[in-house]
């Protein structure tokens, strides 16, 4: 299973992922949108994420934009990409990582491999939601003034 989360201008972007005929991951909605200072409601959001689990859907067309996009107001995934964070959620056979993404040449993101976190067998979802609480909140501290 895999899950995301994009943070921009202190606002969180949950999108429910989803696994398409094609066999690739899309974004789909519901797309859950939280202020990331807010714990508790950051919280509830990665959970109903990682509940709705990755559902099968219709192979999208090609020029379909990314939905997160409606949510924060902006037209094109550059500007929204400009400024912001990303994480991933994987498990696989019990086992979590968080991995930071990282932003790839010429444009998009990938895994930033020096900074993926593993957990052990048996690590509870809640414990891992944590962790990724922690992180998007030191990312916001860091590009919130004041």
């Amino acid at each position: 299973m895999l899950w995301g989360l994009y943070l921009r201008d202190g606002i969180a972007y949950v999108p429910t992922m989803a696994r398409t005929q094609a066999g690739y991951s899309t974004y789909i909605e519901p797309i859950y949108v939280v202020p990331a200072a807010n714990t508790g409601d950051l919280q509830h959001a990665i959970h109903k994420a990682i509940d709705s689990g990755n559902p099968r859907v219709p192979t999208p067309p090609r020029a379909t934009p990314h939905p997160v996009l409606k949510y924060a107001g902006v037209k094109s995934w550059s500007a929204f990409e400009k400024n912001a964070c990303y994480w991933t959620i994987l498990e696989k056979d019990g086992v979590y990582q968080i991995k930071p993404g990282r932003k790839a040449k010429p444009r998009g993101w990938e895994d930033d491999v020096e900074k993926i976190e593993s957990f052990p067998p048996g690590t509870a979802a809640d414990e891992v939601i944590k962790r990724l609480i922690v992180l998007v909140q030191i990312a916001l501290s860091k590009t919130t003034p004041g």
